[in-house]
């Protein structure tokens, strides 16, 4: 749309032209085109056959997008050693992105041997050039002492270049090591700050760390109302921590009219939701509600923890509202970040994919009219094996939590 209305079609037809004369970065743009169905319908095999044609010639950006395509099993079969060797080819032409993605692949050992060692390296040359992702995952190399000396000095000061790129996730682990004085002076206020950041695109840990600032009065004037919002956001999500903590608000009616009832629901879910914790919650509000209402309270606990409408939990005041009745048959979701960068949460899946579990980005409009993009792993046929998945996401170093699902 320079100097002319944007029209994909038209583009296309130019692009087309170009690229059947062999004109390389004209085949790379029709690749992408047809990648991501603009002025076409979409098709991953005439972006591979397109992109083959461009990468073969020596253009870095093609050579790239082949290889994220054989990572991802579109419009081929999924090959992780050919990723690599397209990430490689322009990984080592200087392209950020590849060499970001190629540290990913040595992390994890995808399609080379795992070395942590040649993660870093890779890593480095794409955080030197900026790419907020490979900043990030640099930062956690330190911190996990993966391939170098742990060092939280080094982590903070990659975290913080990724999190000044609005990288949520950078925002929450900077966020963290201020409020536990790892690599950096500790500091409340800072802590606050880029926990702050990472919630407003609703990072649910973050939210959550908010909402504990808040109910305990650090870097923030104690507010109970404030946590209880956050600790509520999180805890809609389906954040299990959260929802344990919401449910000790309401048991001493901190922020909120005391509900034990509220608090029984709240302290099912988290359990469930894998925070061991909240069954010592559970039983001691359970000895202050009668009989008839705990039974009504375990009935609705004992529903499937995901699902199309949420238990209701009084947001002020106590409510008789019925929850609504629930199929067996939903099926089990995690949430692995979300991102105000659409390419920040697609490299996220990417990664994921690696794992050879199901996997998508979904837009989520916030109520400030800002958009995020959560990356969605499953569906799952059970709450085991989404547990199994998230943990075997912890293994790779990507934090996820169990979400509701909204359709």
């Amino acid at each position: 749309g320079q100097g002319v209305t944007q029209d994909h079609k038209e583009a296309v037809k130019w692009y087309r032209l170009a690229a059947e004369q062999g004109y390389s970065i004209a085949q790379s743009n029709l690749g992408v085109m047809y990648n991501h169905g603009q002025g076409v319908t979409q098709d991953y095999k005439e972006a591979v056959k397109w992109y083959r044609l461009a990468a073969e010639q020596g253009t870095a950006g093609a050579q790239y997008n082949l290889g994220v395509l054989y990572a991802n099993g579109q419009g081929v079969t999924q090959d992780y050693k050919e990723a690599a060797k397209w990430y490689r080819l322009a990984a080592e032409q200087g392209y950020s992105r590849a060499q970001a993605n190629l540290g990913v692949l040595y992390n994890h050992g995808r399609g080379v041997s795992q070395d942590y060692r040649e993660a870093l390296k890779w890593y480095r040359l794409a955080a030197e050039q900026g790419a907020a992702e490979a900043q990030l995952n640099l930062g956690l190399m330190y911190a996990n002492g993966h391939g170098v000396t742990k060092d939280y000095k080094q982590a903070a000061k990659w975290y913080r270049l990724a999190a000044e790129q609005g990288y949520s996730r950078a925002q929450y682990n900077l966020g963290i090591m201020y409020d536990r004085g790892r690599g950096v002076t500790q500091d409340y206020n800072e802590a606050v700050k880029w926990y702050r950041l990472a919630a407003k695109q609703g990072t649910a840990e973050a939210q959550n760390n908010l909402g504990v600032m808040y109910n305990h009065g650090q870097g923030v004037s104690q507010d109970y109302k404030e946590a209880v919002k956050w600790y509520r956001l999180a805890a809609d999500q389906g954040y299990a921590e959260a929802q344990n903590n919401l449910g000790v608000m309401y048991t001493h009616g901190q922020g909120v009219t005391q509900d034990y009832e509220a608090a029984y629901k709240l302290f099912s879910l988290a359990y469930r939701n894998g925070y061991s914790k909240a069954a010592e919650g559970r039983e001691t509000v359970a000895k202050f509600i009668s009989s008839d209402s705990l039974k009504k309270a375990q009935k609705v606990a004992s529903k499937p923890v995901l699902r199309d409408a949420e238990v209701v939990v009084p947001s002020a005041q106590k409510t008789t509202s019925t929850p609504p009745k629930q199929e067996h048959s939903t099926p089990f979701f995690l949430q692995a970040g979300s991102f105000k960068s659409k390419k920040a949460a697609e490299s996220v899946r990417a990664d994921i994919v690696r794992l050879n579990l199901p996997v998508n980005v979904k837009a989520a409009d916030m109520d400030n009219n800002a958009r995020f993009y959560r990356v969605i792993v499953g569906p799952f046929d059970s709450s085991l094996s989404a547990e199994q998945a998230r943990k075997k996401l912890a293994e790779k170093g990507i934090d996820s939590f169990m979400p509701r699902r909204n359709r």
